[in-house]
């Protein structure tokens, strides 16, 4: 009474892809954009390195606009200070986008390569 099942298993015959030219022309244009992303991203991240470089390096009485011999603007020093922190923030969101874009360059350039090995 027990029935038995059969299980079928479908044949599946794998045929290599044969090398297209067309495709291995893409896979080097996209290798080489992978490329120039990466660059980008990079050059994106020296900037942010340089400008904040500059903001480190500048004197606090020069960034807060301090004079000495002067009563302090307690209002203007507050002005001043917030500015220095948002230029932080921005600073921190451009390192943060150029790394990303550094990243994507990366993907599109290792993803691009193994089709041209495979190929």
């Amino acid at each position: 009474m027990e029935e038995e099942l059969k299980v079928v298993t479908p044949i599946v015959k794998l045929e290599k892809e044969k090398p297209n030219r067309k495709g291995h022309n893409k896979d080097w244009f996209g290798a080489t954009l992978g490329l120039l992303v990466f660059l980008v991203g990079v050059g994106l991240l020296v900037l942010v390195f340089k400008m904040s470089l500059d903001l480190f390096n500048t004197p606090p009485k020069m960034s807060l606009e301090i004079k000495t011999g002067r009563a302090i603007d307690v209002a203007k020093a507050s002005d001043t200070a917030t500015a220095v922190v948002v230029r932080v923030i921005v600073l921190v969101l451009m390192a943060i986008t150029g790394s990303l874009i550094a990243n994507r360059g990366i993907h599109l350039y290792s993803v691009c390569a193994r089709r041209i090995r495979r190929n």
